[in-house]
């Protein structure tokens, strides 16, 4: 990555980084605990001398801060981590763009355990946490740790079909369910929900933990309770009880035969 603060030009920027740290100082010193932040914009970078070598690339930039969690009477606070900056990139390209996504260290001016993010096996940027150094160098005083990402945009664009397809609306109503399953601690929560899916028959548009309870004079030490929240549609009709019911039977009973789970009424 260049330096983003070798600005050739006072109002050509080589980084949104800089604009965000100093949002982001902004919010901290006026109260605020906890925020994601994000700018889509344009940057340029010299490739020679003169403008004739001056490129300009459309950037996407994020920073997050604090908590994810703040703390209640239920659970402790739980802050923000270089984990969750992956996870937001994970869900991106992969999830919703279904691209190839991995990542590698990398070397930042701006940022500490730096990691490269390639997709579909050209590197696009980077992530990491930004450094005590280049806060100082920007004349920052915020505490606390700070995560950020990068991404050109450019590299995305020519990956993606320029053909467009757009889905019809589904007008037909959704039907929720919540199944409350005991589960050993160590055994993955992404693992059942891949079983729902599967198992969901083109009918479970959705499926995602919701709530995770964990209480040694309840359930057990070794145990948690996961409660997954599942929707299902129908593109054609409007569903009935009797199309879901035996689809939450047979996800009931491979859980319970699959990963020894329970289901907590």
């Amino acid at each position: 990555m260049l330096n983003p603060l070798n600005i050739e030009m006072g109002f050509l920027r080589t980084s949104l980084l800089p604009g965000l740290l100093k949002a982001c100082d902004f919010n901290i010193k006026n109260g605020a605990k906890s925020f994601r932040l994000y700018e889509l914009g344009n940057v340029h970078h010299s490739f020679g001398d003169g403008l004739d070598n001056m490129k300009e690339f459309q950037y996407l930039s994020g920073i997050i801060y604090g908590n994810k969690i703040e703390s209640s009477v239920h659970s402790d606070s739980v802050s923000e981590s270089i984990y969750d900056v992956k996870g937001i990139l994970s869900f991106l390209f992969h999830n919703r763009l279904n691209m190839n996504i991995r990542y590698d260290h990398s070397e930042d001016y701006a940022m500490n355990q730096a990691q490269g993010i390639i997709v579909n096996n050209l590197k696009v940027g980077s992530y990491g946490r930004v450094s005590k150094k280049f806060k100082k160098d920007l004349g920052l005083d915020s505490a606390g740790k700070i995560y950020a990402f990068e991404i050109n945009l450019q590299l995305i664009k020519k990956m993606m079909n320029s053909k467009k397809v757009y889905k019809k609306i589904n007008l037909y109503p959704i039907i929720e369910r919540d199944l409350n399953f005991v589960l050993k601690k160590e055994q993955e929560v992404g693992d059942l929900i891949e079983i729902i899916r599967k198992l969901g028959k083109q009918l479970v548009i959705e499926a995602k933990p919701k709530n995770i309870y964990s209480n040694s004079d309840d359930i057990g030490e070794e145990f948690k309770s996961v409660t997954f929240s599942i929707v299902f549609q129908h593109s054609s009709k409007t569903l009935e009880d009797s199309d879901v019911n035996p689809i939450i039977d047979e996800i009931v009973n491979f859980a319970e035969k699959k990963f020894h789970a329970k289901l907590r009424v």
